[in-house]
């Protein structure tokens, strides 16, 4: 087989787009571009220790010859050219091989197919490999933070708070994680978010940093904030908590704790004074008698 077998091409391809090009996987034969329903991204699986192959397709949609380089982001992926020149309308085949190690962890594992043409303007296609094994769901919900934005004086400015959170694929299979959010403070509940999609895809060793406002932040409340991440068989959660207290409240009560130290202070010595008064007249009494 040759490096790159050529295709005319007279219809527009289905596929990740580079202006007047594309890259895809090779659409199954006799198909000159592949359709709804063909691959849009490479889907293997295998057991460690073996080598699969396929093909991936670059297609020149443009009325001139285009020369594209060709990359693999995973070690494993061989392929069998490196550089081609399409000629215009013209779809090229490049076979390339993935040999998967011996001692490769069993789940998912991500790659991708890169094409740049001459403006280097990368454009790349997804592999998506399942090693067969034990699947090890694990994940984690770490660095749970809140940033609030509170006005001076309630009700003049706006109050906001956001939640920030980590999800960390420990695994190896790829997770998609949905979250809950609880709020509790001194009178009950502040909010709750239920189960709910975090519409990501995390595939193992990955983590991603997530915000979520969270609606109508109390002005004066102690809260405790609660995230739950699930995915199936497991799950984890992270805990962070707030006092939501205005800054106008914090330096009144300041103040008046200041002032209520002051007149302590001069009640105990005016108290001092009078005692040591009386204990002079008492001296003076025993003296006289």
């Amino acid at each position: 087989m040759t490096a790159a077998a050529l295709l005319a091409v007279t219809a527009p391809a289905h596929a990740v787009g580079g202006g007047g090009w594309a890259v895809f996987p090779t659409p199954p034969a006799g198909t000159q571009t592949p359709g709804p329903a063909d691959r849009q991204y490479f889907y293997l699986e295998s057991a460690p220790g073996r080598t699969l192959t396929d093909h991936v397709s670059v297609v020149n949609l443009g009325a001139r010859p285009e020369t594209f380089r060709l990359h693999a982001t995973d070690p494993w992926v061989k392929l069998s050219s490196t550089g081609l020149t399409v000629p215009p309308h013209t779809r090229a085949d490049v076979p390339f091989s993935l040999a998967i190690p011996t001692t490769a962890e069993p789940g998912d594992h991500q790659g991708s197919i890169v094409a740049e043409d001459a403006g280097s303007r990368p454009v790349g296609v997804r592999i998506y490999l399942h090693v067969t094994g034990q699947p090890v769901p694990a994940f984690s919900v770490d660095d749970v933070s809140v940033r609030r934005s509170v006005p001076a004086v309630p009700g003049l400015g706006t109050n906001r708070a956001t939640l920030q959170y980590t999800l960390t694929n420990h695994g190896n299979v790829t997770l998609h994680p949905s979250v809950e959010v609880t709020e509790t403070g001194w009178f009950g509940s502040v909010y709750h978010r239920p189960l709910s999609s975090a519409g990501i895809e995390l595939p193992p060793g990955r983590s991603v940093r997530l915000n979520l406002a969270l609606p109508g932040p109390p002005l004066l409340d102690d809260v405790a904030v609660t995230v739950k991440a699930s995915d199936g068989a497991t799950g984890a959660q992270g805990q962070t908590g707030y006092l939501a207290i205005p800054w106008l409240v914090l330096v009144f009560v300041v103040l008046l704790l200041a002032v209520l130290g002051v007149w302590l202070w001069l009640r105990s010595k005016r108290s001092h004074v009078h005692r040591a008064g009386w204990w002079r007249s008492r001296e003076s009494v025993g003296v006289a008698a």
